[in-house]
């Protein structure tokens, strides 16, 4: 790592440390984000931003799961078939006619 990566992972640290601290104080202090702003001297977008990056993400498994072809050929009609859903994307849907 170059001196100049190390030093701004010093400062996105002291950012994360000085946001934190804040955050923490405002849940403590049950006033709004934006009236604690205020008492602060801090932008409420800003706020927000970090407050944001400091909730957790839910953890989203990614294993594959074997389908039994069979059920889904019983199911659908057709000797194979697939649907398969992202959140970005919707759903894509593949059917295969009988063989």
């Amino acid at each position: 790592m170059s001196e100049a990566d190390s030093i701004r992972q010093q400062e996105l640290e002291q950012k994360r440390h000085y946001w934190k601290t804040h955050i923490t104080s405002w849940q403590a202090s049950r006033v709004s984000q934006a009236e604690y702003c205020r008492r602060h001297e801090l932008k409420l977008h800003h706020f927000v931003y970090w407050r944001r990056k400091f909730i957790p993400k839910p953890y989203v498994s990614r294993v594959f799961v074997q389908v039994p072809t069979a059920a889904v050929a019983r199911a659908t009609g057709y000797a194979a078939a697939a649907a398969l859903r992202w959140p970005w994307a919707g759903s894509v849907h593949r059917s295969f006619p009988r063989l």
